[in-house]
């Protein structure tokens, strides 16, 4: 049984960030709903948690369930950090951004311009319910590089199922941008059978992006 890395690190994170704001709300202006949402969040994931990491639940099922509830999950905590970073009212101390892991922000750099490539994306590997996928650049397309002056990798993406159209633009929905050119994908077993398309962008430093690429589609399984 191999575990992700990623997963048990998060829980960890999950655990500890879910008792510090329970614990410190009022001074952090949490709202009370917002307590209960997260206990709530954690309280669901123990249980998919337990099913993974059971050798006798752990397979494809759970795997895809942790995973599901990752990519959610993630996506609210960081929401919530962004709500305490961006809260003039409230001034995080040390222990705050130890413990709810919100690192000082570092004085930005002078503004680099939008870059004006347009990426494309390219299939790495596939299995069930996983895909490995590349951002290249179109004038080095065997760098694995970023491109100079490029701060991170945006997408959005939209998943079709098994009959339907091809997507509008507006059906397109921007996710969290990547670090590295090469990053991975999971699916729920909802998707299988449905398709995934995705528009690459180039990031610079204030989070401004560059034109699209070109859209990239491929098969769920």
């Amino acid at each position: 049984m191999k575990l992700s890395i990623k997963i048990v690190l998060y829980h960890f994170f999950l655990k500890a960030f879910v008792a510090y704001v329970a614990a410190n709300n009022t001074r952090l202006a949490i709202s009370a709903a917002m307590v209960t949402s997260l206990n709530n969040m954690w309280t669901a994931w123990q249980n998919k948690f337990d099913l993974y990491t059971d050798p006798a639940t752990h397979g494809p099922g759970s795997i895809s369930d942790i995973n599901g509830l990752f990519n959610t999950n993630f996506i609210y905590t960081e929401g919530v950090k962004n709500v305490l970073r961006n809260n003039p009212l409230v001034t995080l101390t040390g222990d705050d951004r130890v413990s709810l892991d919100i690192p000082a922000e570092k004085a930005p750099r002078g503004h680099v311009p939008t870059p004006d490539i347009r990426p494309g994306v390219a299939l790495i590997s596939k299995s069930a319910l996983m895909m490995k996928l590349f951002i290249f650049n179109p004038e080095n397309p065997a760098s694995k590089a970023k491109v100079k002056d490029v701060f991170s990798i945006g997408y959005k993406m939209v998943i079709v199922a098994a009959g339907g159209t091809p997507p509008n633009p507006r059906d397109y929905v921007n996710q969290i941008p990547e670090k590295k050119t090469i990053f991975e994908l999971f699916f729920i077993t909802g998707h299988v059978g449905s398709t995934l398309y995705i528009i690459p962008y180039y990031l610079n430093n204030r989070n401004e992006p560059g034109p699209d690429g070109e859209p990239f589609s491929v098969v769920i399984i």
